[in-house]
């Protein structure tokens, strides 16, 4: 018996004991990330990347279409297409990782959110094309400038706005692990400022564009008008596209931080890489139905007629 009562009472002991040391409950945010977020986020991720797969179609018909189409373009501007097509490539392999870990490896409810590094390569890929495709879009508006030299300083703007964009989107996935677990609230000036400068580029590359295209036009040359119209057609639809996917992205993160803004970031970059295809395919006669002229705006291709309007290669 007194060797009962002596356990007993070292059982006590030991379990006051080890009560005494006990890890403290986790945070609040801790609890709302992995166990509120957790749930809401798959679907997100499942979402986006059936766009994704879809806009990857897209992108490599573009691409397909290109190749046959502008044989005599640049070797800097195919190896620019190539360069987008590769990173999307990429791109689209890691968000297959992670929709496949997380629904078929099925792996410990909290690692399984926390512990695949392909979820931290979607924003920093993200950024990276966007930054390539309005570095492209600013070298259109180089072009096109002639003897503007109020076109200089506006393509300085767009291509520091458009790195300083890309270097956030690259920080922002480096701590998107914190961000999970520390809630949302301290990383949110990352991910905005990332959004407001490529809006900020967006806006000002459409806008610049426009204005630029409207300034050739010209009364006395009627299928150059009917390119003009085009092209100023195709700058405002992929620029109005590219500005309306960050904004919404931007808001729904705001909000609450509404899980549904991760399903735009993982298909946004191949938003920027169709809209840059789109935009040198529109050269091709195939979509000149009213004037067989064979005109393009820009890049000169070594097998295409270039048109000179007010001094620019139209």
């Amino acid at each position: 018996m007194e060797n009962i009562e002596t356990a007993s009472l070292f059982d006590r002991s030991t379990v006051a004991g080890l009560q005494a040391q006990a890890i403290p409950p986790p945070p609040i945010s801790h609890l709302l990330s992995s166990s509120l977020v957790m749930p809401d986020f798959n679907g997100p991720i499942l979402i986006g990347n059936l766009l994704n797969y879809a806009l990857m179609g897209v992108l490599a018909v573009q691409v397909y279409f290109y190749t046959l189409t502008f044989r005599g373009d640049k070797l800097a501007i195919k190896l620019l297409v190539y360069l987008v097509l590769f990173l999307d490539i990429i791109q689209t392999c890691f968000s297959t990782h992670y929709i496949w870990y997380i629904a078929v490896d099925d792996g410990e409810y909290f690692n399984r959110f926390h512990g695949t590094w392909s979820l931290r390569t979607h924003t920093p890929l993200a950024g990276i094309i966007a930054f390539i495709a309005q570095s492209f879009f600013a070298w259109r508006i180089w072009v096109l400038k002639g003897d503007s030299r109020l076109m200089t300083p506006l393509v300085i703007a767009i291509l520091l706005a458009a790195l300083a964009s890309c270097v956030l989107s690259i920080c922002f996935g480096i701590t998107l692990n914190e961000l999970l677990i520390d809630g949302p609230v301290p990383k949110r000036n990352t991910f905005s400022g990332w959004h407001y400068l490529g809006i900020f580029c967006d806006v000002l590359i459409t806008v610049t564009l426009v204005v630029q295209l409207w300034a050739k036009r010209s009364s006395d040359f009627k299928f150059v008008n009917h390119v003009l119209h085009r092209a100023t057609r195709m700058a405002v639809e992929t620029g109005g596209l590219t500005c309306a996917i960050a904004t919404v992205e931007l808001v729904l993160y705001l909000r609450d931080w509404n899980p549904y803004f991760f399903s735009l970031v993982i298909f946004s970059g191949k938003v920027y890489s169709n809209s840059m295809l789109a935009s040198l395919n529109s050269r091709a006669p195939t979509f000149q139905k009213d004037y067989p002229a064979d005109v393009e705006v820009w890049p000169p291709s070594t097998t295409k007629t270039t048109v000179l309007v007010a001094g620019a290669e139209v």
